[in-house]
Parts: C-alpha cells; structure tokens; sequence
C-alpha cells in the first residue's frame, strides 16, 4: 500500500509466514533462549505490526500524521534485559512464565508468579513488553487465561504492550471469542480501549476477517464509534467480505454510502474490484453454502448502496466517474450480476464511454468476457428491455477503431466459432448414427413379435398378456424418439452455424436430440427385456430378472457420459434467457 513504510512491509510479509504456525513458530524462538535472547512473540508481533501498516491505508485524521511509539499504560519493565543488567533475572523468571502461557500450563505459572501474583501479573515478560496474559492469549489457552483472569484486577487487563495494544486486541485480531469473553467480564470497557494506531478491537477484528467476533464486538461497541471509525469499519469489511457487518454500518449510516476512502473510492469502487466469485449466484448449494451465501451479501450490499445512494440525492454517475469509472473496471474483471444490478437500476450507464469511445460492451469483447456482452445484447433485443435499459442504436455505437460490438464481437471469436462449427458436426454425425441403429432395430422388432402370430387370424398369440402390451409401446416409443432423434441431428448438419445459431437455435436442437436418443436407449432395452420375459417366464424367473439387470447397465452408462453436457448446454442457453430477469 502507498503509505506503508519500509518497515510495516516487512512486518507483513513476517504475518503471512508465522501466522501458518503460530504456536509451534513461538516455541521454537524460546528454544532459542540465550545471551542475547529475544523472546518476543514473532506472530504477536507480526500481527500488530501488520495491523499498524494496514491501517495507514484508512483515512483518519488522529491517525495521519502522529504513529505513538510507547503508551501510558505500560507494564513494569523492571525484568526487561538492558545492555548488561538483568539478563540472569529475565531468562530465570520471565522466560518460564512465557513456557507456561505457551503450553497453556497454569500450575506451573501460578508457582511462578509466587506469592504476590498481582506484581508478576503486571510486568512485561516480552521485549515487547507483553505481559502473561498478552503471551497467553496469542497462543490461545483458554483455561491458563480464565486462571490467570481470575488474579488479575480490571485495570490489570488494560496494560498496553509497546504498540499500545491489550491482550483484549489481540484476543480480537485472533478471533477468539471465548477469550474475549472471560476478559470482558473482568473488564468491560476493554472494547473501547484503543491499540496501536488509535485503532479499536473491532477494527482489528475486519482486519483479519474475524466474522464473529466482529459482530460481536460491533454489538458492544457501536454506541461509542465516531464517524471515522465507522467508515474505517465500513471499508474493512467490504475488503475482508464481512458483507453483513457492512449491510448493518450502511443501515445505521446511509452516508456511507457516498462516503470515499483514503485512494478517493466509494464503496461501489471497491466492490467492483472484487472477484468475480463474489457475485456469482449460480452455484450449487450443497457445495458452496458459504460462498453462496456471501455472494447473496455482497449483491445486496449493491442494493443497500443503490438506495442510499437515491436517498442522498446523489447522481450516481458523477459518483462512479472518480478516481475510475467502476463500470470499465467490473467490465475488465468479468462482473456481469454487479453490472447487470447497477445497468437495472440506473439505465443511462450503459451510454458511458472511455477515453477511447469504448462502451462496456467493447471492453467486455476485448477481454474476452462474453457473458457481460451476451447479458446486455440479449436484452436489447427484447423491446421491453430495451424501452427499460438501452438506446437502440447504442447496439451500432463505434469505438476508435471503427467496430460495433458485434463486429468486435465477430473478429474475436471468428476461431471459437469455427471450432464450434467442427465439434457440432461431428457430434451430431456419431449420434444420428447411434439413433439410425435404435431405429432399424426397433422397426425389425415390430414384425417379429416374441411368441409368434397365430396361424388363422394372424394376430399375436400372447396379444392378450401384459408383458406384450409393455413390448409393444416400449417399441413404438423407441421408434418415434429415434426418428425425432435423426431429424434433429440431421438438422444441426444442415445448419448455416451462423453466431445466431449457436445462440440457441444450434444448443435446443442438440438437447432435443440427445434427450430424444436417450430416452430411445432406454425405450429399446425395455422392449429387449419385455421380450425376455415373454420368452422364459415360463421357464426360469431368473433369466429374465438378470436380463433386465444387464441392460440397465448401458443406460446408466449414458446418464453418466451425457449429462454433465446436457446440463451445460441446458445451462448456457438458458442463461442467455433468463439473465435479465434474474438481474431484477
């Protein structure tokens, strides 16, 4: 980030490999104790020092220009080692102190902090100045910090270490909830203290994505925030995907909404940067119940912002334009659920262009993302939609070099389309072969009824028996369904492939004739089954029963070869259809 010095780079980039083994990180640096020992906690230190430099990003006006070095209310530092005086002292007290909080082992802390717990209690361990409990709590000893709360007195709890954060922020950044709680009801204005940077716990909780201890403390806290904690907050949990905490800030403060950054971005800005993935609703949610339901946040979120948008009479289009235009960002990255909500609500956007007269649509050809262009051309060419979203002629708009959309269009998937054109032919060729074979099979079968006909009246001799009259319509089924079959194959070779082809006139008559074959497949394998039991039901009712458990094998066969390229097909081209409704 722009402001983040040498040093808080570093500090983060430590964050990011400590953070994977934490404990085990911590107790090989105690392992390491010697003359010159430095027994800080590496992850602790980490943290708050990625803390300090993520924060520099936010706007606030205590924090710009004064970053507090030491705070108040400091621990003693009386067993703290100095160039040559209590070395001794520090690795026989304060280094087994630290061991114990590590391991989470209370008896062997309580021993040592002897008979006046209270003074140990409140002396720095750490040369950083952390106390017991700063130790124990980042290493997350739930049962060694409710022992060690219980002999501490409230105002123990507030000792800041040397960047000013209590053990309460750490238990915070960390996420844990249980810690937070035992420390709270010791102390309860612990929320309210501010760490390093004049940051709150609550902040350092979004900072670290803690989804549930930031709704917890924003809960605790939110009568005593000002403004600029709660756009502070605000960005922070759009950035860390916290979309429910922002959806409340935004409804207690519809301000926010208008509200820009430190790099002069609103929230709509920083949600167009987003992945893709976080407004992709089309999942299955078996699968991807949390990413489901964090999609669900963040488009509501846009909604949130829309509204109060309106509500502060605000012109949408004035707000987007500054520092970038977001629609040619979400345009660049794929975004077409956030643009589709935003084109709904506010029609005029899609007449935006860039510096080099490129609408949305062009900058969504060039970078290849042909579900935005898809979603926008297929509402203008329905007239409702395109009285609702789109100038007609906006569809012929020309960008610098002279090109349509459409044109633009054509040119970058001349390849696509030809590849097409080869994979479609050669599909529909080895299918209509299959269905032909259905269809002579099953035409032959008509004639040569099992049992025989009878000689006098020429009808079937087991006419009257149920198993015939399943034969003779599983026959009658095969046939027309392979007939439909081999029209509709016979169509798709006969075909133009133009790219309104292929938009759904090519993809419904693939799905109706690999519907049709399947269903074929199955109505021939009854018709053979139905025959084997005509035959030998008299005989064995074994025979038959194994027949039909042979033949069921190539139907699951095809289910599982087809379908996932039934479901695609189906998918996509309803997808061309029913997106903007789904946009609504």
């Amino acid at each position: 980030m722009d402001s983040m010095t040498e040093d808080t780079q570093m500090a983060a980039s430590t964050l990011l490999v400590s953070s994977q083994g934490k404990k085990d990180a911590i107790v090989v640096s105690l392992a390491a104790v010697g003359p010159q020992i430095d027994s800080r906690d590496p992850v602790l230190t980490a943290e708050s020092s990625s803390i300090d430099a993520d924060h520099s990003t936010t706007q606030s006006p205590q924090n710009q220009n004064h970053v507090p070095t030491y705070q108040h209310n400091l621990p003693d530092r009386s067993l703290l080692p100095n160039e040559r005086n209590n070395r001794d002292q520090y690795r026989l007290k304060c280094v087994p102190l630290q061991k114990a909080a590590l391991t989470g082992n209370s008896l062997e802390a309580i021993t040592l902090l002897g008979d006046v717990p209270r003074r140990m209690l409140r002396t720095a361990i750490t040369e950083e100045d952390q106390t017991i409990l700063h130790v124990a709590t980042g290493a997350r000893q739930v049962g060694f910090v409710e022992e060690i709360v219980k002999l501490m007195e409230p105002d123990d709890l507030r000792l800041q270490d040397r960047k000013g954060n209590t053990a309460f922020c750490f238990a915070a950044a960390d996420g844990s909830l249980e810690i937070a709680k035992l420390m709270l009801h010791k102390t309860p204005d612990l929320p309210t203290l501010r760490g390093a940077l004049n940051m709150l716990p609550l902040y350092m909780a979004a900072l670290f994505g803690r989804t549930e201890m930031t709704k917890f403390l924003y809960d605790e806290t939110k009568s005593h925030l000002t403004d600029q904690d709660l756009a502070d907050l605000f960005f922070k949990s759009i950035n860390t995907d916290l979309y429910d905490i922002a959806l409340k800030l935004l409804e207690h403060q519809p301000e926010l909404a208008v509200t820009r950054n430190e790099h002069d971005d609103t929230a709509l800005h920083v949600l167009a940067r987003k992945p893709s993935s976080m407004f992709a609703l089309r999942k299955m949610k078996f699968l991807h119940n949390r990413e489901l339901m964090v999609s669900s946040q963040a488009l509501e979120l846009v909604k949130c912002l829309e509204r109060a948008i309106e509500a502060q009479q605000m012109d949408i289009g004035e707000l987007i334009k500054k520092p970038s235009n977001l629609l040619f960002d979400a345009a660049k990255s794929g975004k077409f659920e956030f643009l589709a909500e935003l084109v709904r609500s506010y029609p005029y956007l899609v007449n935006f262009l860039d510096e080099q007269d490129r609408s949305i649509f062009h900058i969504a050809i060039l970078h290849r993302h042909t579900n935005i262009f898809s979603l926008i051309y297929e509402i203008g060419f329905d007239k409702e939609e395109v009285e609702m979203m789109v100038q007609p002629s906006l569809r012929e708009t020309k960008n610098a070099d002279g090109r349509t959309p459409r044109e633009l269009f054509t040119i970058e998937h001349k390849e696509l389309l030809e590849s097409g054109e080869i994979w479609m032919q050669s599909t529909a060729t080895s299918c209509m072969v299959v269905a032909t074979l259905i269809a002579t099979v099953v035409f032959s079968a008509a004639f040569t009824v099992p049992g025989g006909n009878n000689d006098k009246t020429g009808t079937p001799i087991r006419l009257v028996e149920t198993s015939f009259h399943v034969f003779a319509i599983s026959d009658a089924i095969a046939l027309s369904s392979s007939s439909i079959s081999i029209l509709m194959f016979l169509s798709i070779l006969t075909s133009g492939y133009t790219e309104m082809d292929f938009r759904r006139s090519l993809p419904l008559k693939l799905m109706v004739g690999l519907w049709t074959l399947f269903i074929s497949v199955i109505a021939m394998m009854v018709t053979f089954s139905s025959t084997f039991f005509l035959v030998y039901h008299d005989r064995s009712d074994s025979i038959p029963v194994l027949t039909f458990m042979f033949v069921s094998v190539p139907i699951t066969l095809f289910v599982i070869l087809q379908c996932p390229l039934l479901r695609d097909i189906l998918f996509t081209t309803c997808r061309s259809r029913f997106l903007p409704m789904l946009a609504k």
